[in-house]
């Protein structure tokens, strides 16, 4: 079957989604309403795939009752799954969103450690799962034990047997994993900063960036800015998008709508300038829902968005 696609996710969550009006440090307070969903930025990539209607798997670490909630979850919503089963509880993860002031707030449990035991057990099934896929997908971070050049081995892995790769990650794990000459990365702003050890960066030094790694064989660098679009540097030149103004519930999740649009466009042979706006028209399309990596068609469908070429 072709362009097979797996997303893998080395430290997944359960996500919770909390929605009050009005914080008031340390006093109770009622939560309004409260959306569970299986999190990490490699399920909300693959829930987006999913909903595209690509061939998708999603992959990765889970274990214990949390483990156990996200396998349910994604058979839920109908997407295959195949995980390296762990003796260590998923974590837990908390978005806070305060009516009152519109002011979005991310409580990230670091996660467990895995023991030497099953990161070897891991090794040995993650070169068993990859002979079944076109492309592989890595994203977020990862659990403890690992260390932080895990995707720049597992990207090396990949290559050798001509798998398509895309990177999406930060902090060490992006300075280390993109080393490795992924086919597609797609950090966001602050992830080139961390990457360049800059406080702030130039769009032009954003594009210096990408352009460096497409000329030792990247093939698109793709930079989210958030409202502002966001930026593409390929072999044929360096694109930005625009889309429209929409109406924002929940920005969380739309950098990884962005990557799973990236990885359709790439399935479906798109144009350089096509998938940018497609992938852009994607993580547009997760800021107008609630649930995190989650995009409806028809919001995706009336969504404007201008490629330019600079």
């Amino acid at each position: 079957m072709k362009d097979r696609i797996c997303t893998i996710t080395l430290n997944p969550a359960v996500d919770k989604r909390y929605i009050i009006n009005g914080l008031e440090p340390g006093s109770v307070m009622r939560v309004e309403s409260c959306v569970n969903s299986a999190g990490g930025k490699g399920l909300n990539v693959a829930r987006v795939l999913n909903i595209l209607g690509a061939n998708i798997t999603a992959s990765g670490i889970v274990g214990g009752k949390f483990g156990e909630y996200i396998t349910s979850e994604l058979e839920t919503d109908g997407i295959k799954n195949r995980f390296f089963s762990s003796n260590i509880q998923t974590r837990c993860c908390v978005n806070l969103f305060d009516k009152k002031t519109g002011i979005q707030s991310e409580f990230l449990e670091p996660g467990n450690e895995l023991k030497s035991e099953e990161i070897k057990s891991f090794w040995k099934f993650f070169e068993e799962l990859i002979n079944d896929f076109d492309i592989i997908s890595f994203n977020g971070s990862c659990l403890k034990g690992f260390d932080t050049d895990i995707y720049a081995r597992l990207i090396n892995l990949c290559k050798q047997k001509n798998i398509f790769t895309v990177l999406d990650t930060s902090g060490d794990l992006l300075k280390e994993g993109i080393v490795a000459i992924p086919d597609i990365a797609k950090p966001n702003v602050d992830e080139i900063r961390q990457l360049l050890g800059k406080e702030s960066v130039s769009e032009k030094e954003v594009i210096e960036t990408g352009k460096s790694y497409i000329q030792k064989g990247m093939k698109k660098f793709v930079v989210s800015l958030g409202a502002e679009g966001s930026i593409m540097i390929t072999k044929s030149g360096v694109y930005r998008a625009k889309p429209d103004k929409i109406h924002v519930v929940n920005t969380v999740g739309c950098g990884d709508s962005m990557t799973a649009g990236l990885i359709y466009a790439q399935t479906q042979g798109m144009s350089d300038t096509q998938s940018l706006m497609f992938a852009t028209k994607a993580a547009a399309a997760n800021a107008m829902q609630d649930r995190t990596g989650f995009i409806e068609i028809k919001d995706f469908d009336k969504i404007k968005v201008i490629v330019t070429k600079l």
